[in-house]
């Protein structure tokens, strides 16, 4: 005869979520945003935050992968990667309890599986004697 314990889960409201979807302009925000955080972080390196402002100075720059006078949309585009390369390589290179911190701070979903618990599923098991 097996018993099985009581689940004071089966009972309870669902949780609610505590990170915001990434979805329209929130999505395009959470890296500048998160950049900027950690840009300004004590805890980040020197060499890390020279990547955000290289990224700056080739924005300034007269020099450019494609001019924008010869094809004005596909112009923005090389812009607008070099951006985003520059952000995802800076938020790489620090150290990953800060990313977090400021993550969790910020309400952001980690990248890093930092919210193990929602992946976690409880159960009960017993062997089983099949003489």
């Amino acid at each position: 005869m097996s018993t099985v314990p009581p689940n004071d889960r089966d009972e309870a409201a669902p949780r609610p979520m505590t990170t915001r979807p990434r979805d329209g302009l929130s999505g395009l925000l959470e890296p500048m945003i998160l950049t900027w955080r950690l840009f300004w972080d004590g805890r980040v390196g020197v060499l890390p935050k020279l990547i955000p402002l290289a990224a700056v100075v080739y924005l300034l720059s007269p020099f450019d992968f494609m001019p924008e006078l010869v094809l004005p949309f596909v112009g923005l585009i090389d812009d607008v990667g070099v951006v985003l390369l520059a952000m995802n390589g800076f938020v790489a290179l620090c150290p990953p309890g800060v990313v977090q911190a400021h993550r969790q701070q910020l309400g952001y979903a980690s990248s890093a599986g930092a919210d193990r618990d929602a992946d976690v599923v409880d159960g009960y098991a017993e062997p089983i004697d099949d003489r």
